[in-house]
């Protein structure tokens, strides 16, 4: 009876593994073979240029800065099954934001919900684009101005508080930073201060730390871009850590 039964579980992981292989290899040929003449990093069968990513989430961002450096604008690379194209030059970049056609967002979006939620980064292009009418006016110059003060007034104590230790032993400047842009984001937008909720805050800012460590990870590895398969990791409930993480006032 148990035989059988761990016979037929091999048989169907096999046949899965074998379909996700398929799938991954022939799923984007037409689009392979379109950008086959754009300039990139060497690329392998089935994992594509995933070799190159092999570390944690900080190689996977001193990887790109390389890419970067090393290849035009425009350039591209292969993981699993999808095609990334990349752009640096600034004109080009225009040309792509301010077109109605480059408004729908691949599926690897999907990723980062556990992190922004369904918001203007993440969500349908339809609906993008009409919260997008709706906040417009907030982008108004003279409603942007009246943010300076408060940003001024956080960046003075950002200025103090890197004085106070610039003579000590070295220190990571990120949190200071993600602090600093978190508080005048949320008083300028909610008009409320939440400075003293700094333990809440770093906390906060910590979870999404790991959040973001976790989207850059499964981005990396191929075989999580399955949510089948990512659903039954540790990083799937890192993930969810977001929903119980929130900051009282």
């Amino acid at each position: 009876m148990y035989t059988i039964f761990y016979i037929l579980t091999i048989v169907v992981l096999t046949s899965s593994f074998l379909l996700f292989i398929i799938y991954h290899f022939f799923g984007n040929r037409e689009l392979y073979r379109k950008t086959s003449h754009i300039p990139g990093p060497k690329t392998f069968p089935l994992i594509g240029c995933a070799y190159l990513f092999l570390g944690d989430s900080k190689y996977f961002m001193k990887r790109m800065a390389r890419l970067i450096d090393s290849f035009p604008s425009t350039f591209h690379f292969i993981l699993g099954s999808r095609v990334w194209i990349v752009i640096k030059d600034p004109v080009q970049i225009k040309t792509l934001l301010i077109n109605s056609k480059t408004l729908q967002k691949d599926d690897i979006y999907k990723f980062a919900k556990p992190w922004v939620g369904n918001g203007l980064m993440t969500v349908d292009h339809q609906i993008w684009h009409d919260r997008r009418k709706s906040i417009q006016p907030t982008f108004h110059s003279k409603i942007l101005r009246s943010f300076m003060s408060i940003l001024q007034k956080h960046s003075l104590l950002l200025t103090q508080t890197l004085s106070d230790r610039i003579d000590g032993p070295e220190f990571e400047i990120l949190p200071y930073i993600s602090f600093t842009i978190f508080v005048s984001i949320y008083e300028n937008t909610i008009g409320m201060s939440i400075e003293k909720e700094r333990k809440e805050i770093l906390k906060y800012l910590e979870t999404n730390g790991r959040i973001l460590k976790s989207f850059l990870e499964r981005l990396n590895r191929v075989w999580l871009h399955s949510d089948i398969l990512h659903r039954h990791t540790k990083k799937k409930k890192v993930s969810n850590q977001r929903k119980k993480t929130k900051i009282k006032n």
